[in-house]
């Protein structure tokens, strides 16, 4: 009976170690009460928002409008998620992450112009690593052989 279980263990965590984790883009709440970590905050010209600019992004923000992919090779492909505020208005800003990729088996996602949007709920837009990112990391987590 231990063997059964100590197997069915073993087998889960193989299975779950390919799972990648998804990646939406951050809900409101979350960027208006924490800071934004791996998120980087552009205006529409691509240019970072200065803290006065990002606050103010943050105070106006009601909901998530899109989510877009761009696939810049310098990047690995980012993230861009866009939100609207009480009026309806897209703000004149952006979040963005890079070293990801959108996910495959998402039917959301169409092209516009040379980028990948998605309009559908945060839930369905979701991103995966970038697969050289997830190499990148899977072979430095490997250990190393001594050398002489």
């Amino acid at each position: 009976m231990r063997k059964n279980n100590l197997f069915f263990l073993a087998l889960a965590a193989f299975v779950f170690s390919g799972i990648s984790y998804a990646e939406t883009c951050p809900r409101v709440d979350e960027i208006k009460s924490q800071a934004l970590a791996a998120w980087k905050a552009y205006d529409t010209d691509d240019q970072p928002l200065s803290a006065q600019q990002e606050a103010l992004f943050k105070k106006n923000m009601v909901a998530f409008t899109l989510a877009e992919w761009t696939n810049q090779p310098s990047h690995g492909g980012a993230i861009h998620c866009y939100y609207r505020d009480k009026n309806g208005s897209n703000l004149e800003a952006y979040l963005s992450k890079n070293n990801f990729v959108p996910q495959k088996s998402s039917r959301y996602w169409y092209q516009v112009t040379g980028y990948m949007h998605c309009a559908a709920g945060m839930e369905q837009c979701a991103f995966e690593k970038s697969p050289a990112l997830a190499m990148q990391q899977r072979l430095t987590k490997q250990p190393h052989l001594a050398e002489k």
